[in-house]
């Protein structure tokens, strides 16, 4: 039954010949009321029980043949596919995605029927049918209101869908939503909220709690554009100098495109607007625009037509000046009859770009735009390529309806300036729903000049999808470094326009997050994030997130020839990824091959003729590791992959029927991409063993566990899982330059050139909250660190170290590289980039050097493998920018100067040998670390020979190990990550006296 306030909204706001779209048409009594009342509106109708849908089809035959009627079997929601629809037949106007059992209860119903049925949402329905505008989408689907919306987002966050009505109730309930999320959701978007009653619709301005009763009621929300008939308000038009204060504009100039006799030349100086320049085509008009305005300082006019075209053109001057245009009259003769053309003149034409040229006139010192030419707006802009780089906001008439022949409508001009960066921020129509005027805002950036640099394709993973969430959310264009995913995903993302402010949040939990918790900066900014939260958080977003990483061509041809390879050796495909050569420390642990067979036996023999699908960085090491199984690579499936890094085994991850992944970015964001597996598992330090997961509802790295292959066993000192309790005090006004090596101590800072975030210190400040919290006062601390490199501010550094010996606390002193005097502290931490053996005093110890990955930006981020050679390379000493030349060798003579600590970090980064001189320096966590495991010695002179002997020794396996040994020694415990994970090892040797 259609009661009367949906009666009176029907005659009120569903237009004459307009699209009505409505889900959950059932029998369809609401939409019958509509085609009586609106004989040529045209209603797509929505019902998904086959029983009704009959009905529909019967009872709208004749309308469906006319076009007037186009019925679907199918039901609309949040996400397209197929869902399982509770079917009550003892009640099918009852029936929904979300059952009712107190109302099955309460009316002694049969227990539901699960019926599956197709879902469409109405962003895609929209597309599909080409359908530009919907005028009244009616939602009356027993609960599921909420995701009905949420699948029409893009359309109403558009302004495509004039009128939304919406029932309420119990069903809410049932459904596990709330009024309260409808009406944010809608309120959020710009409509306004109304409730449906006999007497009209009644405006409700904010929510309350009072409304919240699950009692039956419809509601209405329109869009913004109709705030000023809806409301009552005074009529006008957009009020400039508020959207200017709404979106952060700060005129400089004003171009004003159809200024007519230029009346707002006092609205322009209200908002301090120095320079504007009147364009007005009419002749006549024009004479009186200079009379009015052309001696006012600051002020140019112009006598044109402004085009997509230099040149000539006939104005259609009107019987009101004001309705003149280059276009003739259409559907404005129909409402204004009293309005009609009177006369033709012929005037010049120009771009706006060719105009600004002409009269001298520099774009950048114009800002705003003003365009009112009667449905030519979009021929103007077209010749305004140029200017509008320069140009925050735009105010121009729109036509929702063609009011001149051949004009632009308003989704034209959407499509348009969403090309170059803009978004329609405001509308209004108070004076006819057919035209009115819209304001366009630049978008606001939010860039990321390090994606590509922080990690491989599984930290890109990430990086990107949160990129894109939170830009789609905020009405954000995306803008960022060349990656890999250009090239791999067809992605097109513009680079960074221009140096925006670093935005640091490097957190992995949401509700620490500074931008998800609103205590950071939106837009225009250059963030520095991995958005590795809990996959809740991205769940509402896995169809964006897939979208954006579906190979392009030509790598998907090639990775579509070996996944059908695949697949034929086969009936089952499972996956697993084993992560070898770069884990082992921290909670990033190779998982034993044991664990994988364990899982695969388990269920291996129930599968129809199952195939293993193998990735790793080792692969032929995890092969054999798993060879009762007779693993498959990407290199066995007969496709030239080569150049594709990463990708192969990402991809083909993401096609398997089961997975095991490691504790690792990489596989599990291919997990997330996964369609097609009915099971997932992860490996679980604390289980020793595969755990299940879900890749929608997990954290992407489990964190509750950390190990140290390299250390001795048993070796754990107190302190070394629970995180340190840092004293750092602000280091604002003090000499010398504030040291990234600090940033754990003081969370986030600002940061020195160079970007530390997109080289070593990638992973550096995350570690404030991995290892270290910061403490209050001196007295709650564990340690208590020096804010400045020695020997800066030296009457702190004597200070501090006497409140730490005073209440007992370790003081930490880091020194400068090149300045590192004599460090008067007794009982102090003191590190050092470079500590000679004769030198050494106690309570001294090396710091590392921090280094570049090597690996950081190569299309394959996986250690290159030196094969094994009867005569192995030995390389001088790496230089400045030697480090690519690293992989073209197999040991590293070190040099025996100030160099040393950065050619052993370059060394080892590189999975390559180093080759100590002699024993003068000091080596990070030496007696802690088995360094002859991972180096010779020998003088130059003798290098070659040690490095010779040494290495006829070494089967090609073991060769390969003590590669990947060496750069694990790198990143597990000199690259930032590492050393501050295990910082605890030199507290407890200072505390010891160790030396």
């Amino acid at each position: 039954m259609v009661d009367a306030g949906e009666i009176l909204a029907i005659e009120r706001f569903v237009p004459p010949a307009g699209v009505v779209l409505d889900a959950g048409a059932h029998e369809g009594a609401w939409a019958a009321e509509v085609l009586s009342r609106r004989p040529r509106v045209t209603a797509h109708l929505f019902e998904p029980l086959p029983g009704p849908y009959r009905g529909l089809l019967r009872r709208f035959a004749r309308e469906a043949g006319e076009g007037r009627v186009v019925p679907h079997n199918m039901a609309l929601a949040e996400a397209e596919g197929c869902r399982p629809f509770w079917h009550y037949q003892d009640a099918e106007s009852w029936s929904t995605f979300h059952r009712r059992p107190e109302v099955e209860r309460e009316n002694h119903l049969r227990p539901p029927r699960a019926v599956n049925v197709p879902v469409t949402t109405v962003d895609a329905y929209r597309a599909r049918q080409g359908l530009a505008r919907v005028d009244f989408l009616k939602i009356d689907v027993e609960g599921g209101e909420r995701d009905v919306l949420r699948g029409a987002r893009e359309s109403l966050a558009r302004g495509c869908v004039d009128h939304v009505q919406f029932e309420y109730g119990g069903t809410y309930r049932d459904a596990g939503t709330t009024l309260r999320e409808v009406f944010d959701f809608l309120a959020a978007l710009g409509y306004l909220i109304f409730r449906l009653t006999p007497d009209g619709p009644r405006h409700l301005p904010a929510f309350t709690a009072e409304m919240e009763d699950y009692g039956y009621a419809n509601f209405l929300a329109a869009n913004e554009r109709f705030r000023v008939p809806l409301l009552g308000l005074p009529w006008g038009m957009l009020d400039l100098s508020e959207q200017c204060r709404r979106h952060g504009v700060t005129p400089r100039g004003v171009v004003h495109v159809g200024a007519h006799e230029g009346g707002e030349m006092e609205k322009y100086r209200a908002l301090g607007v120095s320079r504007v320049l009147f364009i007005e085509a009419n002749p006549a008009v024009h004479e009186r625009l200079v009379a009015n305005v052309g001696k006012e300082p600051g002020v140019v006019t112009a006598n044109v037509a402004i085009s997509g075209a230099d040149g000539e053109a006939l104005l259609r001057v009107t019987s009101m000046d004001q309705s003149s245009s280059l276009l003739p009259l259409k559907g404005h003769a129909a409402i204004y009859p009293d309005i009609v053309e009177t006369s033709q003149v012929r005037v010049k034409t120009r771009r706006l770009d060719t105009l600004l040229a002409e009269l001298g006139l520099r774009a950048e010192d114009y800002n705003l735009l003003n365009i009112d030419i009667q449905g030519a707006e979009l021929m103007a802009l077209r010749g305004a390529e140029r200017f509008l780089r320069h140009v925050d906001g735009i105010n121009t008439e729109v036509n929702f309806e063609e009011l001149y022949e051949g004009c632009a409508l308003i989704e034209d001009l959407d499509a348009f300036l969403e090309e170059r960066g803009f978004h329609r921020a405001a509308t209004t129509t108070p004076y006819h729903p057919t035209w009115g005027d819209a304001w366009y805002a630049r978008r606001r950036a939010i860039a990321m000049s390090t994606l590509g640099a922080n990690g491989g394709l599984g930290n890109s993973f990430f990086q990107y999808a949160f990129l894109h969430v939170w830009a789609k959310e905020r009405g954000l264009r995306v803008e960022t470094s060349p990656w890999n995913g250009q090239r791999w995903f067809g992605r097109a993302d513009p680079p960074p326009a221009r140096a925006y402010p670093e935005l640091v949040d490097l957190s992995h939990r949401a509700d620490d997050s500074a931008l998800l918790t609103g205590a950071a900066p939106a837009g225009d900014t250059d963030l520095v994030a991995y958005g590795q939260y809990h996959t809740r958080f991205h769940a509402p977003h896995r169809e964006t997130i897939r979208a954006l990483f579906t190979p392009a061509s030509p790598a998907r041809e090639r990775l579509s020839f070996a996944l059908a390879n695949l697949r034929a050796r086969g009936g089952t495909v499972v996956g697993v990824h084993m992560r070898r050569r770069d884990y082992d420390y921290s909670y990033f642990f190779a998982a034993p091959g044991e664990w994988y067979r364990r899982w695969l036996d388990g269920f291996w023999a129930t599968l129809d003729r199952p195939v293993l699908f193998l990735a790793s960085d080792l692969p032929d090491l995890a092969a054999a590791e798993l060879a009762p199984y007779r693993p498959v690579t990407s290199r066995d499936l007969g496709a030239d992959l080569a150049d594709l890094g990463e990708l192969p085994d990402f991809f083909l991850l993401a096609q398997c029927d089961a997975l095991a992944i490691s504790n690792s970015s990489f596989s599990f964001a291919a997990a997330m991409l996964n369609e097609r597996a009915r099971w997932f598992a992860r490996p679980s330090l604390p289980a020793k063993s595969l755990v299940p997961f879900d890749p929608w509802n997990s954290e992407p790295l489990l964190r509750n566990a950390e190990v140290e292959t390299i250390a001795p066993d048993g070796d754990d000192p107190a302190g070394s899982r629970r995180r340190l309790a840092i004293y750092a005090p602000d280091d604002a006004g003090l000499k010398g330059e504030r040291a990234p090596i600090l940033f754990p101590f003081r969370g986030v800072g600002p940061h020195p050139a160079g970007r530390m975030h997109a080289g070593p210190f990638g992973l550096h400040t995350w570690l404030s909250g991995s290892y270290y919290r910061l403490a209050p006062s001196l007295e709650q601390a564990d340690l208590v660190v020096h804010p400045v490199c020695w020997p800066a501010a030296p009457a702190l550094a004597a200070d501090l170290a006497r409140r730490a010996a005073k209440h007992g606390k370790m003081f930490v002193l880091f020194c400068d590289e090149q300045h590192g005097g004599d460090a008067p502290f007794p009982g102090a931490l003191v590190l050092r980039p470079l500590l000679r053996r004769a030198a050494r005093r106690p309570g001294e110890f090396a710091l590392p050097a921090w280094v570049e990955d090597p690996l950081a930006g190569r299309a394959d981020t996986r250690l290159p493998m030196r094969p094994w050679s009867a005569r192995p390379v030995v390389a001088p000493p790496p230089g400045e920018g030697d480090a690519a030349a690293l992989f073209e060798a197999d040991y590293v003579r070190l040099p025996a100067d100030a160099r040393f600590p950065r050619a052993l970090a370059m060394t080892l980064a590189a999975g390559r040998v180093p080759i100590l001189a002699n024993d003068e320096f000091i080596l990070p966590f030496e007696g802690v670390l088995d360094w002859p495991r991972y180096s010779l010695r020998a003088d130059a002179r003798h290098a070659a020979a040690r490095a010779a002997a040494f290495h006829a020794n070494l089967t090609p396996e073991r060769w390969e190990a003590l590669q990947t040994g060496c750069r694990r020694v790198w990143e597990g415990w000199l690259a930032p990550f590492g050393f501050f994970g295990k910082l605890y090892r030199y507290v407890a040797a200072a505390r010891a006296a160790v030396i």
